[in-house]
């Protein structure tokens, strides 16, 4: 067994010089002609996992993005090298460093990546949503539909700023105020938080 350390680095940009990832794998006693940068195809990645790391040895990555997104790829080849027992350690992920057992460390390793999918994909939403341009009311609009899109605001009723002066003044309670205004308890509160950044007021409720 060579029992040697590894470490290694992904870049989007070939041209960047990651000194923060190398100190960190330095930090780990990992000698810097054993730490290997990708760009592009992986393709140190792949040499690792196919040619250079044997048994016993250990590859350390800085976080699960380092091996991508494809999550596929990166289960497989995470199995790959457990499987020739070959260890591989994560820096920034402890809890993935937590279990012995293989079946246990793949299953915490894709939920985690399966949570950063998911995580991406509402990212998304959000960018896509915030380029949708506004109509005259305020609502975002859908270019491809043209119908407004998002949970429609809920209108402040007639009586909130008399209830909510009565509330806030301790002469109703809040059973009382959310009974008036024919608001949910919680959406009553929302409303109170956004009434009084309105008027410059911020309050503990």
């Amino acid at each position: 067994m060579n029992n040697r350390i590894y470490g290694y680095i992904y870049i989007k940009n070939q041209n960047e010089v990651p000194y923060d990832d190398i100190n960190m794998l330095m930090a780990c006693n990992i000698d810097q002609r054993d730490i290997y940068i990708d760009s592009g195809n992986r393709s140190h990645l792949k040499a690792l996992r196919d040619l250079i790391l044997k048994q016993g040895d250990t590859l350390v990555i800085r976080n699960i993005e380092a091996l991508g997104s494809n999550k596929r790829f990166v289960l497989d080849t995470i199995k790959s090298l457990y499987m020739k027992g070959i260890m591989v350690y994560f820096i920034e992920n402890q809890e993935l460093n937590s279990s012995k057992y293989i079946d246990d460390q793949m299953e915490l390793i894709e939920q985690l990546l399966i949570s950063k999918e998911n995580a991406r994909k509402r990212q998304g939403t959000i960018n896509g949503m915030s380029q949708m341009p506004v109509n005259e009311y305020g609502v975002r609009v859908s270019t491809r539909t043209d119908k407004e899109i998002g949970r429609p605001a809920i209108k402040m009723p007639d009586n909130f700023i008399e209830v909510y002066t009565k509330w806030r003044n301790g002469y109703i309670s809040t059973i009382d105020a959310v009974e008036m205004t024919g608001l949910k308890r919680s959406t009553f509160y929302n409303m109170v938080k956004e009434y009084e950044e309105s008027i410059g007021e911020s309050k503990i409720i």
